[in-house]
């Protein structure tokens, strides 16, 4: 477990670096394995993110670019994996991180719009 640490720009920096990124292993990291690798604790990064808002703004960012990461993932995945059942499971677990990661881009739509009928409104005022 890493140390507790005072936030430090050039950190906030690195931390989204190794966010964005994959890496030498060729996977998207992890955010304990970020902090195990930047000699901190989890807890630091993520009382930095509550409490400085542009470090905050770039991890998401950060998370955005590793949303996009995994969308290329799925169609290597789909165009490599033998095992359709593996291959579904791996593809499924990268679309719902990467709608989570960036809902405007790869988040389920959904249509709040409500249409109201003329007799339904007046059904509703008597």
């Amino acid at each position: 477990m890493g140390r507790d640490s005072e936030y430090t720009p050039e950190m906030g920096d690195r931390i989204c670096e190794l966010i964005a990124t994959k890496g030498d292993d060729g996977k998207v990291r992890k955010l304990a394995v970020v902090a195990e690798e930047l000699g901190i604790s989890e807890r630091s990064i993520y009382r930095w993110l509550a409490r400085n808002e542009e470090f905050s703004q770039k991890y998401t960012r950060a998370r955005e670019t590793r949303a996009d990461i995994m969308a290329e993932e799925i169609i290597e995945i789909a165009d490599t994996v033998d095992d359709p059942h593996l291959g579904r499971l791996r593809m499924d677990a990268r679309k719902w991180l990467a709608g989570k990661y960036n809902r405007g881009m790869y988040g389920d739509k959904v249509d709040s719009n409500i249409t109201v009928t003329h007799e339904q409104k007046l059904a509703e005022l008597e």
